[in-house]
């Protein structure tokens, strides 16, 4: 039989053999067995290794396989008895896709990296055998990678320059991967199709530019030799824009042609700033908003804003023309019942009151009746109201001037100079404080147009309209508004339409129509208040000298309706009158009172037959030195207005 050694140490064994036969016969024979001793193996230590980042797939490999080499071919300097051979080497990967079976490294070296895994290892298990005694022995170890080598991602966006422009780009940079680097860019909210791509960047780190971009949210998938795009790396970034550019535009027009008056008011916003701002493709000029292009003439204009980046927007704009219509000079009652005042005319210059009114009633023989003499209701005014007395001052006409009371016709002849023919109180006041003052409106204002017609030729014929806008000219004797200084007037319709049933709607036609009124000739069922409203309304829209003009889209100022109260103080500065203009549309007594700026109270007055248009002169009968500041405070029984008044050198 054989020998079986299992289980037993190595060493000699002495064994006998004892053979017996069928009839019990034995025989024995010995012998020394020799059991050989395993051949001693040594394998390497278990190796940890990171795989070479940032470096192309060859380089990595070639480095983690000179890595393993070394490793491997350590087993050969633990194992250098002669009498050893080795018989056999086997491989097992973890995970079993690490197998480089087919590769280009196969068999011995595992491949850098495996998709999924961060560790990949290949235990290696060595098989020796005693040449002499052929007793064999193994042992395995392992090699294991550490692939730390994810792509990292960086991005730098540049903003679109203009708003809705493609200019926008993204700079991507991949790096700590194993080149080449391919660059996948996508709408954010669109994975599924790609927009543009840039492959095979072999640079570390590796970068791509994606230019001429909208402004939005991009997603960029990184990919490199070992990660594909079901690995790939993802990084966001946005492409920002500016807002877009935005220009408004307002005109003011040309007054006149040629005067080169209009404007274009431009206000912007958006883009990047500074601004550089033209017109008419003209200079452009560095400007904040808003900006004025003024010294315009009328016509179509462009207006063009760039900014800092280069965007720019446009709009035309149309400067419109207000053609001027002739100035005619007007005064008020106020005016005309102050020695003091001074007043442009279009023949005899700047000139004060006495001087028009002198040449007012020279120009009909010195004398004119107000209302109708056929009917004997009719009041006479002289030159010598005018020019009579030695001081200036004295005269009538400043005792007459400004009027009051309710308009109304006239009963019965009356002049200045026959006291019995106003005795009763009626046109004139009796009443000391105001003796002699015209205390019917409508004769007032009628007597105030009188004057205007004769010193100003063209007005008698004006046509007249029932809304219409004046502005101050610019200076005495132009005719180019100043629009700064739009009003607008009312005159009531049923006096225009009245007028153009008789005759016609102008301003002699509406002097005839006031007489008519006052004589108490027939007037076709019109209110004495509503003519009075209309001869107001001529006297004051033209007063000191004004120019027809277009009725603004928004009104300035509507002068012939007040919701508040309005009462207005000139001259100011003052010497020794002070006229109130009343623009209030109630009924309430004013109380008038002058202060101090210590709060004394110099001068006190109630008037009991405020109205409106009314124009009421003030007596100043307090002592009073030039440049002296006054409180002029009034009253009424809804409100209360103060004006600030100055004394003007005596």
């Amino acid at each position: 039989g054989l020998f079986d050694a299992s289980g037993l140490a190595a060493g000699p064994y002495n064994v006998t053999y004892t053979y017996s036969d069928a009839n019990q016969c034995t025989n024995s024979d010995g012998a020394v067995v020799t059991v050989n001793a395993l051949p001693k193996v040594a394998c390497p230590s278990p190796a940890l290794f990171d795989v070479d980042c940032g470096v192309s797939a060859s380089v990595a490999q070639a480095a983690t396989d000179s890595k393993f080499n070394t490793w491997f071919n350590s087993f050969a300097g633990l194992n250098s008895d002669p009498n050893i051979e080795v018989v056999a080497v086997q491989y097992v990967y973890s995970p079993s896709n690490a197998d480089p079976v087919g590769a280009s490294n196969a068999p011995l070296n595992p491949i850098i990296g495996v998709p999924g895994s961060i560790e990949t290892s290949v235990t290696v298990t060595w098989t020796i055998r005693n040449i002499e005694t052929g007793c064999e022995s193994s042992c395995s170890s392992t090699f294991t990678m550490s692939f730390n080598c994810r792509i990292g991602c960086q991005t730098t966006p540049t903003p679109a320059a203009c708003n809705g422009e493609s200019s926008g780009s993204i700079q991507v940079q991949g790096s700590n991967g194993i080149p080449p680097y391919n660059f996948y860019l996508y709408n954010s909210n669109d994975l599924n199709n790609v927009i543009y791509s840039v492959m095979g960047v072999n640079d570390e780190p590796g970068g791509a530019l994606f230019s001429n971009l909208p402004a939005g949210a991009y997603t960029i998938l990184i990919t490199d030799a070992v990660q594909t795009l079901e690995d790939a790396t993802a990084c966001d970034a946005t492409i920002t824009q500016p807002d877009a550019l935005s220009l408004s535009l307002e005109m003011q027009p040309e007054n006149c042609v040629g005067t080169a008056t209009g404007s274009i008011s431009a206000t912007f916003s958006g883009g990047v700033s500074p601004y550089m701002v033209s017109i008419d493709n003209g200079t452009a000029s560095e400007q904040l908003s808003p900006f004025s292009f003024t010294g315009l003439n009328a016509g179509n204009h462009t207006i063009k804003i760039v900014d800092a980046n280069g965007c720019e927007i446009s709009e035309d704009i149309e400067v419109e023309l207000i053609p001027c219509d002739d100035d005619y000079c007007t005064y008020t009652q106020g005016f005309y019942g102050n020695y003091g005042g001074l007043g442009c005319t279009q023949d005899l210059g700047v000139v004060n009151s006495q001087i028009m009114m002198r040449k007012a009633l020279e120009l009909v023989g010195g004398s004119f009746d107000f209302g109708s003499v056929s009917t004997g209701n009719y009041f006479t005014l002289k030159l010598s109201d005018v020019i009579g007395a030695a001081n200036p001052r004295d005269n009538n006409i400043y005792k007459m001037l400004p009027g009051g009371g309710s308009p109304r016709r006239l009963v019965g002849f009356a002049t200045y100079d026959v006291y019995s023919t106003w005795s009763d109180n009626d046109p004139l006041t009796t009443k000391a404080s105001r003796r002699g003052a015209i205390n019917n409106n409508l004769l007032s204002q009628t007597m105030t147009l009188f004057f205007n017609i004769q010193v100003d030729g063209g007005l008698g014929d004006l046509d007249l309209e029932a809304s219409f806008a004046t502005a101050k000219t610019i200076e005495c004797g132009s005719n180019i508004p100043n629009m700064e200084t739009v009003q607008v007037f009312s005159i009531p319709q049923s006096v225009i339409n009245y007028l153009n049933s008789n005759g016609g709607a102008t301003v002699g036609n509406l002097f005839i129509l006031a007489n008519k009124a006052l004589g108490g000739e027939n007037i076709g069922g019109l209110s004495h208040s509503n003519i009075n409203a209309a001869v107001d309304a001529i006297n004051r829209g033209y007063d000191e000298c004004r120019v027809g003009v277009a009725i603004p889209e928004v009104i300035v100022e509507d002068v012939t309706v007040f919701s508040d109260l309005n009462i207005t103080a000139s001259p100011n500065p003052f010497k020794e009158y002070i006229t109130l203009s009343y623009q209030f549309n109630y009924d309430s007594a004013v109380d008038i009172q002058i202060y101090d700026t210590k709060g004394s109270l110099l001068y006190q007055f109630k008037d009991t037959d405020a109205y409106f248009g009314k124009e009421m002169k003030i007596d100043v009968n307090f002592n009073h030195a030039g440049g002296e500041l006054y409180i002029l405070k009034l009253m009424t029984n809804k409100e209360v207005v103060t004006h600030k008044i100055v004394s003007g050198n005596q």
